[in-house]
């Protein structure tokens, strides 16, 4: 299992382009109002008119209507015990996800080079080669632990040489892989779309398959890494059936079940990650009142807490950094004084984390020919 464990948010997929969840429906409307497919703009503004019923509830009973994934979650509830929140529509979740894919392929953007490869985003390509300098100077295992959809940091690792894994059962196993475990899905994610399916197992479309079979014109600025559609190119191990063309996304709500059993291992192997961790980084992750299921894995994870060394957490924001303080901040994290909170962006977070811990690893190598060893 991994000593240091890397936890990413909404704040680390800001830097390369994508929307925070709670500006999420100004930017869908934005950026998908000017496309010219008329079916996605049909959808759109059906979801819009099923929002707008949902904020008549709003006005009796706290409900979010501007978070995109709490919107999310409650079509979630509709479709469990209805009636539907549009009628006629008993697939509004789809719907959302579908935009929710395309919202971020669209924001999400990455260069072309020369030789037709698209160029991972700086701040991914820093987090990707401090992970592989973790693992090769100090010989420690590293894990990254995601609640964003996208796919930068896969890109990253893969033009690093870092090898990594969903811990999906789909997956071949393969050694010294990274664990990237997305608790709440990804855009490259496909599932079976036959009825009774929700036991069968998720399908990665990997990063790397698809740019072999994608063609890039070389030199070409802000090109859309348009993964999820090509979802339908898999077919489900289980029954050998098509999988759909809308990935597997999950709201961070109190309910997981849509998805049946198929993320549990993702899940599983995140609080043993958690749980076995020294380092803890959080880079951009509010952890919002919304995201019961995490702050009951990180709690799972965390008992005990007697193996941490460092809970570090980094967001620009204060009432993020107090919230971990007050969340987190017990007394076997507090006591030890392991817990540190930074004003820092990603970029700023994973400089200054490399500057940190080149000084422990060259005070480290110093240690070592010092004392022969």
């Amino acid at each position: 299992m991994a000593e240091t464990v890397f936890i990413l948010g909404a704040g680390a997929s800001r830097e390369a382009g994508g929307p925070l969840m709670r500006d999420f429906f100004d930017v869908m409307q934005r950026v998908l109002e000017g496309s010219q497919n008329q079916a996605l703009k049909d959808t759109l503004h059906t979801v819009i008119r099923a929002v707008v019923e949902l904020e008549a509830s709003a006005a009796r009973i706290k409900v979010d209507t501007n978070n995109v994934e709490s919107v999310l979650g409650l079509f979630e509830m509709t479709r469990l015990v209805g009636p539907p929140v549009a009628e006629g529509h008993d697939d509004m979740v789809d719907m959302l996800d579908r935009l929710i894919a395309e919202t971020i392929e669209r924001t999400v953007l990455f260069d072309s080079s020369s030789e037709s490869r698209l160029v991972p985003h700086a701040s991914y390509m820093a987090l990707a080669n401090l992970v592989k300098d973790i693992q090769q100077r100090n010989a420690q295992r590293c894990a990254v632990i995601t609640l964003n959809y996208d796919c930068a940091l896969e890109l990253a690792l893969a033009e690093c040489g870092v090898p990594y894994q969903y811990s999906l059962p789909s997956e071949a196993p393969t050694d010294g892989a990274v664990p990237v475990l997305k608790l709440h899905g990804s855009l490259n994610w496909g599932h079976c779309a036959t009825d009774g399916s929700l036991t069968h197992p998720v399908v990665p479309y990997r990063v790397e398959t698809f740019l072999q079979n994608v063609p890039f014109h070389p030199g070409t600025q802000h090109v859309s890494l348009a993964i999820s559609r090509r979802l339908d190119k898999l077919s489900c191990p289980e029954c050998q059936e098509q999988c759909s063309k809308t990935p597997v996304i999950v709201p961070p709500s109190w309910n997981k079940t849509s998805v049946g059993d198929a993320l549990r291992p993702v899940w599983r192997r995140a609080a043993t990650e958690l749980g076995d961790a020294r380092n803890i980084y959080v880079i951009g992750y509010s952890m919002p009142q919304t995201d019961l299921f995490f702050r009951d894995l990180l709690a799972i994870g965390l008992k005990g807490g007697s193996r941490i060394e460092r809970f570090w957490v980094y967001d620009p924001a204060e009432e993020v950094r107090d919230r971990y303080r007050t969340a987190i901040a017990g007394p076997v994290l507090q006591g030890n004084g392991c817990l540190r909170a930074e004003a820092m962006t990603f970029t700023e977070a994973v400089a200054d984390l490399k500057q940190r811990l080149d000084a422990d690893f060259d005070a480290r190598d110093l240690g070592q020919k010092r004392f022969g060893y």
